[in-house]
């Protein structure tokens, strides 16, 4: 008996524990992809991600709201990031990045309008989490979120690398295209005084 009162926390510390699986890191990857393709690439050549499996749930009335309000935004944010004048942290939330020839009131404007975008897509991290029944994949979600959006911008952009130092996006490297194959050359011309 002494014995099993000695083990009886162990137990129920144990009983107590519940297994949280890991977060979907395919599923959370393509429901990245998907919102960021339709916020920012709407109607583009790009192909939209497959909708993420049912190990992850990425739509709710909720994440619809979100998108919705982060939708209306959109065109005054890619102005500004387009300008350098905001840009990607490495959290994936926006920053300041250059508005030394802003006055203060548009200065103002923009932190506001940033911390308006901040807060949705926390609130969209957080729906998230919560739609899957798994707080403790908030994190994960917004790491794979960060990524995603500093992946899938567009060159030019700024965004904060991994020491925390502005880089600007650059274009994507451009593959030459194929040499001509030699039939396809022109004959080199005759030498002087010789016959074509």
């Amino acid at each position: 008996m002494k014995y099993f009162l000695r083990i009886l926390p162990a137990i129920l510390m144990l009983a107590a524990c519940r297994h949280v699986p890991p977060l979907p890191q395919d599923e959370a990857r393509r429901s990245a992809d998907r919102l960021i393709v339709s916020l920012w690439y709407p109607g583009s050549m790009l192909p939209a991600p497959p909708a993420p499996n049912p190990g992850f749930v990425a739509r709710s009335a909720e994440t619809e709201r979100l998108r919705q309000l982060m939708e209306s935004r959109k065109a005054e944010l890619k102005t500004l990031l387009d300008a350098g004048q905001i840009g990607l942290g490495r959290d994936g939330f926006l920053e300041t990045h250059d508005t030394s020839g802003l006055d203060a009131d548009a200065r103002d404007r923009i932190r506001d309008l940033i911390a308006r975008e901040n807060a949705d897509r926390a609130a969209l991290f957080h729906e998230l989490a919560r739609i899957n029944s798994q707080p403790s994949w908030l994190s994960p979600i917004a790491v794979v979120y960060a990524q995603r959006y500093i992946e899938q911008a567009p060159p030019g952009w700024w965004y904060r690398d991994a020491d925390n130092r502005w880089q600007q996006k650059a274009p994507a490297l451009a593959v030459p295209p194929p040499a001509a194959p030699a039939e396809a050359l022109p004959a080199a011309e005759p030498a002087a005084g010789g016959t074509p």
